[in-house]
């Protein structure tokens, strides 16, 4: 069982943070912040799917990585 725990913030190198504004203006999200929360929820989920038999998800997710690996890698 996991716990919900209390928000935390997150510090992104320049570059990175750099590369999310322009993916997050790309996918017509103004606020950076709720697009990055965003794949990173996508992310957990699409992980947590994989972890239970959901091998199309996890197949997305690896095609995912591949295509946004810095996101990913850090």
């Amino acid at each position: 069982m996991v716990k919900r725990s209390k928000p935390a913030s997150l510090s992104l190198p320049g570059e990175l943070a750099a590369g999310a504004a322009f993916l997050a203006k790309l996918h017509r999200e103004p606020a950076v912040d709720k697009w990055v929360e965003r794949v990173v929820r996508e992310r957990v989920e699409f992980g947590g799917a994989s972890l239970h038999g959901g091998e199309e998800k996890a197949r997305f997710l690896r095609t995912f990585a591949a295509i946004f690996p810095v996101i990913l890698r850090s």
